[in-house]
């Protein structure tokens, strides 16, 4: 039998009982609803939102409209929804805020809607987000994220005092919601806990932080651009934003966080929350006639291996990277298609994750030639490369968030068209269904945002983005319909799309493409991940070979995938029972942590105390964490 030589085992992990040290105490509630009515408990209160108007501030705009206010309670959270309608020109603005039941949280969505017969007055500097927030003991801190650009640092952690008169200004460059800083920040008073701020915007967000005086830190987030009027009846949406008040040092307000998270922000299969599953994943250019091989050898072995994995270059006429835009599989790789192999990994209890990139298309392909008006171009002039020898820039990790063009021409597929979004939803529905997948994997390795500025006209700034951003959840929000039994993979050159939209939606299974390189890539992407993203993945790769060997097939891995790979590779041999053992550890604990948690309960330790990369591994049970619904030990 032959086996995949390059085999790596993905596990995610994810806490599933409850911990008293990630429960909200009747102090850290109570902030919550201090917060919650001075911004929306009376007629007087200020929404923490803001806009320009017709050049004037929301501020002087909203307490001369007419407000109305209404609260829905249900079993976990309660509603409250304010508008603000201006008698002049119809704009409506929609607050909808839940509060939730088990956590000191609120998150919000805030609406604009022209209700009048003609176009709006330009609204210009949406913000979701404009609140101040006391430090009354000194200054505050601000721990945040780098997001991912293939490289050593991807998701390192950051922090900044923010002292009088400091502004600190955040965006993920490009259009991909993590790429440059992940969308996710805990602000840190001393001696008075603080509050961790969560965004869910799946485009080009933008946050500032200004330490206004030595008392105040001022708190600011929405989308990077807008200026822009709205036609009759049309509405637009803000970012989503939830704020997590808590008391104590910062390392419980992630804790709190990670909870709140894994209880509301975390897909779903059959109505069911998420669980954590083991991966095998493979190189798409592999005939079938291996990865049959490969699946006999997991069962014969009876390997705990839930997934099995197959990469890019299964379609088209060459290079994977050529391609997108031409699906058709390469029938001597896959005479039969993907049905075989899928009714083989059911037949034996296990799934089939299947590679796509949808939203590039390549010059030259079927839907490059068949649909050119659902296609978005981006100028000459702002055109970034950074394949090839452009790798070699020195500023290559900058250029790589801002990549729009892997090759010349490429094209972004217009999600905002709902006729195109109608034809991609059923393309892609219909692979799923007649290949029998169970995680549709969606890569994006392509920079949106150039190309959606370069489709807006001068009053119209932001709402190409806002339609395709909108499309994009319509988009994977149907396909979950249509297959409830579904996975959705994000992929956006690694773990450049995470955010709260995404993270309900979906799971990053690749978090890095640097990651697999090196060990302490996977070490420094494992440590920040836990502080912010509950669900996540751990990497285990097959050791030197040992007693007990199996002769096992090489497939191209994804750490060969970045560079053009060779045509064909060795054999080699690994040793099945490593494997085995490997993968059982794996199957029977969630995280071997090097290091010791700082707290009971926390799921989480400091950087100071890790004993280090070279350190011995120890298991530790898995962290607590409450899932959607119900409990479990």
């Amino acid at each position: 039998m032959r086996f995949l030589a390059g085999l790596v085992i993905l596990v995610m992990v994810c806490g599933a009982s409850p911990s008293p040290g990630a429960i909200p105490s009747a102090d850290e509630v109570k902030s919550r609803s201090i917060w919650l009515k001075n911004h929306f408990g009376s007629g007087t209160a200020t929404p923490p939102c803001s806009f320009t108007y017709a050049s004037r501030e929301a501020g002087q705009l909203l307490a001369k409209w007419k407000r109305a206010s209404s609260t829905h309670a249900f079993t976990d959270r309660t509603l409250h929804t304010t508008s603000f309608t201006d008698p002049q020109t119809g704009l409506i603005v929609r607050c909808e805020v839940a509060e939730f039941r088990d956590h000191a949280a609120v998150e919000w969505v805030v609406y604009l809607k022209n209700t009048g017969s003609t176009d709006t007055p330009i609204l210009s500097d949406i913000r979701a987000l404009d609140t101040v927030m006391p430090s009354p003991s000194g200054d505050a801190v601000l721990h945040y994220a780098r997001g991912a650009v293939c490289s050593m640092d991807d998701f390192a952690p950051l922090t900044e005092a923010l002292r009088p008169g400091t502004r600190l200004h955040l965006e993920p460059a490009g259009g991909r919601s993590s790429s440059d800083f992940l969308p996710f920040f805990n602000l840190e008073t001393p001696s008075r806990g603080g509050v961790v701020i969560g965004l869910g915007w799946s485009g080009e967000w933008a946050a500032d932080f200004t330490q206004e005086d030595a008392r105040r830190t001022r708190l600011q987030a929405g989308m990077a651009l807008t200026h822009l009027k709205l036609h009759p009846g049309e509405e637009i949406r803000t970012p989503r934003v939830a704020l997590l008040f808590y008391q104590g040092d910062w390392i419980r307000g992630q804790n709190l966080w990670r909870r709140f998270v894994l209880d509301r922000h975390r897909p779903e299969v059959n109505g069911k929350p998420f669980d954590p599953p083991i991966f095998n994943t493979n190189w798409g250019g592999t005939p079938a006639t291996n990865h049959l091989e490969n699946i006999d050898a997991l069962v014969a072995h009876d390997l705990p291996v839930e997934f099995y994995w197959i990469d890019a270059e299964w379609f088209g006429r060459g290079a994977w990277w050529l391609n997108p835009g031409d699906w058709r599989v390469k029938q001597d790789l896959y005479p039969a298609g993907f049905r075989p192999i899928s009714d083989a990994l059911h037949q034996s209890g296990r799934k089939l994750l299947l590679w796509f990139e949808p939203e590039r298309v390549c010059e030259g392909t079927p839907w490059f030639e068949e649909h050119p008006r659902w296609l978005l171009e981006v100028p000459p002039e702002r055109r970034v490369y950074n394949w090839g020898d452009k790798r070699t820039f020195p500023d290559w990790v900058t250029s790589e968030s801002r990549r729009n063009q892997i090759v010349d021409s490429d094209r972004l597929f217009n999600l905002a068209l709902p006729e195109a979004r109608q034809f991609l939803t059923d393309f892609i529905s219909a692979r799923i269904a007649e290949s029998g997948l169970d995680c549709y994997r969606h890569d994006a390795n392509i920079a949106p945002l150039e190309f959606w500025r370069a489709a807006d006209t001068p009053d119209r700034q932001g709402i190409t983005e806002i339609r395709w951003v909108e499309g994009l959840y319509a988009f994977w929000d149907e396909l979950l319909h249509r297959h409830p039994g579904l996975l959705i993979d994000n992929c956006a050159s690694g773990g450049r799309r995470i955010d709260l939209e995404t993270l309900s939606r979906s799971t990053p299974f690749w978090r890095s493409d640097a990651g697999p390189r090196q060990r302490l890539c996977l070490a420094q992407h494992d440590f920040q991940h836990g502080h912010l993203r509950p669900v996540r993945q751990r990497r285990r790769r097959a050791g030197p070979a040992a007693a007990g060997r199996l002769p096992l097939r090489e497939s191209q891995s994804h750490a060969r995938a970045i560079s053009p790979p060779p045509t064909l590779f060795p054999w080699r041999l690994l040793p099945a029972d490593a494997l085995h053992e490997s993968c059982r550890r794996l199957a029977r604990v969630a995280i071997p942590s090097r290091r010791s948690p700082r707290r009971v309960g926390a799921g989480l330790s400091s950087a100071g105390e890790s004993p280090g990369v070279g350190a011995p591994q120890t298991a530790r049970p898995r962290p607590a964490f409450p899932l959607r619904g119900n409990r479990r030990g």
